[in-house]
This record gives structure tokens, C-alpha cells and sequence, in this order.
């Protein structure tokens, strides 16, 4: 899969996102996102992690620190969590991770971790072209009543926005889809008659205003 383009988006050049597709182990599965940002010629990063366990319930795993050279080094470690996703997530543990680090290559639309966030030989991460007016979620679980997303930026989407979905498989935007909440880390979503799969992209236009009494 390569990098999806948007019509009529920009990007801003100091800032990246990526995603892992959700990895499924037996009854539990996980995804992380990667943020990129550059200001006054310092880069830092952030990786999140999404997990969920049947016992352990929702947990996102936070590093943050800087880009040097071609390694991530970490300064910064949390983990936040909840029995349900919908909600608002809560800071449970706080740890010293100032001894982490991860190389990485980047290519023209991936980029690949060593190792990988946990215990994974390396992770594999796909570029996302968000914007001022564009959020890009990953989709992490679809059944009969629900399609659920997650992404850092969930908490900024409004009611009023318009969604649609971008199929993995097909390379493309198939169809609108309409929201039903957003809340902190995640957004849920209405099934329709096309509905998208687990690791496809939902990709949420908002409408910014152009100054305080627009």
C-alpha cells in the first residue's frame, strides 16, 4: 500500500503521521501511530500504542523524545487506560524510559522501526497526509453495531464534519461514512451499505473557521 493524497489538501512540512496496521494476537490485538514534529530545527517524536485485552481492557502506551540523526530516543514514558474506549482515557502509570531508543528508515510513503515498539523484531508504519482541515483515524474494530477508529487527533472532530472511508486494499476513497461520537482518542462511527475493515483509514474533513467571528 503506498501513501494516500487527499484533493486540495496540504500538509504541513513540520508535521507527519503514520500508522501500523492492527496486529491480531489470539483474542487480544494492538496498533501504533507515529507523530512527527519540527520546531526551531528541533525534531521530536511520538509514538502511541492502542491496545486491547480482554482483561486489561483499552491501554495506550505514550513515548515521546527527539529524532537524532536516524534513531528515535526516548525521554518519556505513560500509559493511559480505561475498560471502555469510548471514554476519556486516564494516566495510570508514569516510568523512567530515558534508556530506549529505536532506529529507523524512511522511505518516500513507510517507515520502518528497529525494533519495534514492544517486543516486535521491527514495525512497519504507513504514511498519513493529515492537515489543518484533514484527520486521518485508523480503523481498529468493526462489528454488527459499531465502526470504531482511533487517532490522537479524535478529540478535535465535531459533529459537523464530514467523514469517509479509504480501503487498504483498493488504494482509494470508497464512500462517506457518518459520525456518531468522538471522545478523547477514538471516534464512532454509523454503519452503512459500504463499510470499511479493520486497519482501513477513516478521513475526517473539518471545517475550520478562518478567524474569530467567522
Amino acid at each position: 500500500m503506498g501513501v494516500f493524497f487527499l484533493k486540495n489538501q496540504t500538509l504541513a512540512a513540520d508535521s507527519e503521521s503514520y500508522f501500523t496496521k492492527v496486529q491480531t494476537v489470539r483474542d487480544s490485538f494492538f496498533a501504533t501511530e507515529l507523530n512527527l514534529n519540527q520546531h526551531n530545527n528541533k525534531k521530536t517524536f511520538e509514538l502511541r500504542r492502542i491496545s486491547f485485552n480482554p482483561v486489561r481492557r483499552w491501554e495506550e502506551w505514550r513515548y515521546t523524545g527527539i529524532v537524532v540523526d536516524k534513531e528515535f530516543v526516548v525521554k518519556n514514558c505513560s500509559i493511559y487506560a480505561n475498560k471502555e474506549i469510548e471514554k476519556r482515557i486516564y494516566l495510570i502509570r508514569a516510568f523512567d524510559c530515558d534508556h530506549l531508543s529505536f532506529r529507523f528508515e524512511k522511505q518516500v510513503d513507510t517507515l520502518t522501526l528497529v525494533p519495534g515498539m514492544t517486543d516486535e523484531k521491527e514495525e512497519l508504519f504507513y504514511r498519513a497526509k493529515n492537515s489543518e482541515n484533514k484527520i486521518v483515524l485508523l480503523v481498529i474494530s468493526v462489528n454488527e453495531n459499531h465502526i470504531l477508529a482511533w487517532g490522537r487527533n479524535s478529540r478535535y472532530i465535531k459533529k459537523s464534519d464530514s467523514a469517509a472511508f479509504y480501503s487498504i486494499k483498493e488504494e482509494r476513497i470508497i464512500s462517506s461514512i457518518e459520525l456518531k461520537e468522538a471522545v478523547d482518542i477514538s471516534a464512532e462511527f454509523i454503519k452503512g451499505k459500504t463499510n470499511p475493515i479493520v486497519s482501513d483509514f477513516i478521513i475526517v474533513e473539518r471545517k475550520v473557521s478562518k478567524g474569530i467571528l467567522d
